[in-house]
């Protein structure tokens, strides 16, 4: 067989089921808060999945949903962005579904971080305290009265 004779791969069009218009060169993929395949390789295609609740995707093809890391939550389904515990909280929980998974820092502890993922909250600075629960900054510590001191 002369060289020129030789198997050269001709490309084809791959199917996508996202391609809306004859002549398109990419495959969208997945809108945000779908995981899947659009684009079929080796026969395989399982189109877009809502994620479910405690998961996100920023879409694409060919893509899975992620669970939510320590620190977040996702409430409803096709997120495609987890919600970060407020400040004053944290979770170690993975894949969480709900902000109950955010735990308050104590009396006399503060955090001014968003999505904190472990029980980092800062005691009040000497001479001072707090009464409440999910304190998120060391000003709302309250400076103890003249004749008083903190024990």
């Amino acid at each position: 067989m002369s060289e020129s004779m030789r198997h050269v791969e001709v490309p084809k069009c791959i199917l996508c089921l996202k391609a809306d218009k004859e002549g398109s060169k990419t495959c969208p993929g997945c809108p945000l808060g779908f995981a899947g395949t659009l684009v079929e390789t080796d026969g395989k295609r399982d189109g877009c999945r809502k994620c479910t609740i405690g998961k996100y995707s920023s879409g694409g093809d060919g893509t899975e949903c992620q669970v939510c890391f320590k620190g977040t939550y996702g409430m409803a389904e096709g997120s495609y962005v987890c919600t970060n515990c407020l400040a004053g909280r944290w979770s170690e929980a993975i894949g969480a579904t709900s902000n109950a998974t955010c735990i308050p820092c104590k009396e006399g502890r503060y955090s001014s971080v968003l999505g904190m993922t472990k029980n980092d909250c800062q005691d009040c600075s000497g001479g001072t305290y707090s009464d409440e629960i999910a304190n998120d900054h060391e000003s709302k510590c309250k400076v103890c009265e003249t004749g008083r001191y903190l024990y």
